[in-house]
C-alpha cells in the first residue's frame, strides 16, 4: 500500500514538472536538466524520465543556468610607463621633453657675454705686472730656455742686432764711440742725481704759474731760431704763423708772459723748427752718436745744429753786446734751470724701467729726432 502511494506521488510530480512529456508519454529530453561541473554545464541523461539514482550532484533547469556569450576584448598595448609600473625593467622610461633650442643670434649673444665675463674675471684676478719685472722674467727665461725664432727676411731689409726689441731703433744713429759715450753718460747721470735734481726740486718750490711764465718768456724770445729755420726749410706758411704768434704774445701777452696764442686755433700748435732739423731736411745724416757733457744725447749733425741755434738765440747776443758776465748769467740762468727741470722729467721717464738706461736714452733720442725731421 505504501509503495503504491510513493509511486503515485512520483508520477504526479513528474507530470507537474514535465507536463508536455507526460502528456505525450515520451521521455523528457536530456537537455532540460543540467549539472554544473569544472568543465562547464553538462546535460543530464534522464533514463525513463527519472533522475539518476544515488547521485550527489545538484540538478538545475537549463533555462535557469543559461550562460550568455560575451565577445572577447582585444588586449590593450602596454605602454612604457605602465610597463615600468608593472616591474618590466626592459622597457626604458620616457625621456623628459627637450627645451627649445635658442636661435643663432641668441647663441652668439650668450657666447659673447660669457667670453666678456671670463675676460673681466681674469683681468680682476691677475694684477698687472710692472714692465721691469716682466722684462726681467723674460730675460731670465731666455737664459734658461733658448728661444729660436725663424723669420723670413725680405729683400733689402735689415734686421737689428740688438738683443732687446725696444731698442731696435738705435741702429739709425751709429754709435762708433760707445765706450766714451758711456763714460760721459755716467758723469751726466751723477750730475742729474746729485746736482741738477736738488736744484730742480728747489725750483719747483715756486708756484706753477710763475714757472709757466718763465717758460713762456724764454720760448717767446727764441722766436728767431724757429722763424729762420722755417724759411731755410721753405716752410713759408709756418714762418708766417711764427711771426704772428710772436707779435700776439709780445703785445697781448706782455712780452710773452702769457701765451695768448694758445687761445687762437691757427697759432696754438705750430711745429717747432731748429737747425738740426733743417740739416736733416737738406739730406745731412746723423753721423756718429755723441753724449755731450751736461747737455746729454746728441749726434754729429745735431751738435752742429745746436751751435746754429745758439747763434740765432738773442740771449747769446747779450754777451757780445757789452753786457757784463754777471748780468748775462743772471739773465740766462732762469732759462737754464727751467730747461734742466724739463730735461730731468724726460730723463726719469725714459730710464725709469729700463734695463740699460744708456740704450734707453739713445733709443728715445733717435726716435725723437726722427719724428722732428719728418714734420
Amino acid at each position: 500500500m505504501n509503495k503504491a502511494l510513493a509511486t503515485l506521488f512520483a508520477g504526479f510530480m513528474s507530470a507537474a514538472i514535465f507536463p508536455c512529456h507526460a502528456a505525450t508519454g515520451s521521455a523528457a529530453p536530456s537537455s532540460d536538466v543540467v549539472i554544473i561541473t569544472k568543465e562547464g554545464v553538462k546535460s543530464v541523461n534522464l533514463e525513463g524520465g527519472r533522475l539518476p539514482k544515488n547521485s550527489t550532484d545538484t540538478y538545475f533547469l537549463k533555462t535557469a543556468v543559461e550562460v550568455k556569450k560575451r565577445p572577447l576584448s582585444k588586449p590593450k598595448p602596454v605602454t612604457k610607463s605602465r610597463a615600468v609600473a608593472q616591474g618590466d625593467t626592459s622597457a626604458k622610461p620616457p625621456s623628459p621633453p627637450k627645451p627649445p633650442l635658442p636661435s643663432s643670434r641668441k647663441v652668439s649673444a650668450i657666447v659673447k657675454k660669457e667670453v666678456q665675463n671670463r675676460k673681466s674675471q681674469t683681468a680682476k684676478a691677475a694684477p698687472p705686472v710692472p714692465a721691469s719685472e716682466k722684462r726681467a722674467s723674460e730675460v731670465s727665461s731666455s737664459k734658461t730656455t733658448p728661444n729660436i725664432t725663424i723669420t723670413k727676411k725680405a729683400p733689402g731689409a735689415t734686421v737689428p742686432n740688438d738683443e732687446f726689441d725696444e731698442y731696435s731703433e738705435v741702429a739709425s744713429i751709429p754709435d762708433a764711440i760707445e765706450p766714451v759715450n758711456r763714460c760721459f753718460f755716467w758723469v751726466n747721470d751723477q750730475l742729474y742725481c746729485f746736482v741738477f735734481r736738488p736744484v730742480s726740486k728747489a725750483y719747483r718750490v715756486l708756484p706753477k704759474q710763475a714757472r709757466t711764465a718763465v717758460s713762456n718768456v724764454y720760448e717767446n724770445v727764441e722766436f728767431p731760431v724757429r722763424f729762420v729755420n722755417d724759411l731755410l726749410q721753405l716752410k713759408f706758411k709756418n714762418a708766417d704763423l711764427e711771426f704772428r704768434k710772436f707779435l700776439v704774445n709780445s703785445v697781448a701777452g706782455v712780452g710773452g708772459i702769457v701765451r695768448v696764442s694758445d687761445r687762437i686755433p691757427a697759432l696754438a700748435n705750430i711745429p717747432a723748427a731748429d737747425t738740426g732739423q733743417t740739416l736733416a731736411k737738406w739730406g745731412v745724416g746723423h753721423g756718429c752718436y755723441i753724449v755731450l757733457p751736461v747737455l746729454g744725447p746728441s749726434s754729429a749733425r745735431d751738435t752742429v745744429g745746436r751751435a746754429g741755434d745758439y747763434a740765432l738765440n738773442p740771449l747769446t747776443w747779450l754777451s757780445f753786446g757789452g753786457v757784463s758776465a754777471g748780468a748775462s748769467i743772471a739773465i740766462t740762468a732762469p732759462n737754464a734751470v727751467n730747461t734742466m727741470d724739463a730735461r730731468i722729467d724726460t730723463y726719469d721717464t725714459v730710464t725709469k724701467n729700463a734695463i740699460d738706461p744708456y740704450q734707453a736714452v739713445r733709443s728715445g733720442y733717435s726716435q725723437y729726432r726722427k719724428k722732428a725731421a719728418s714734420e
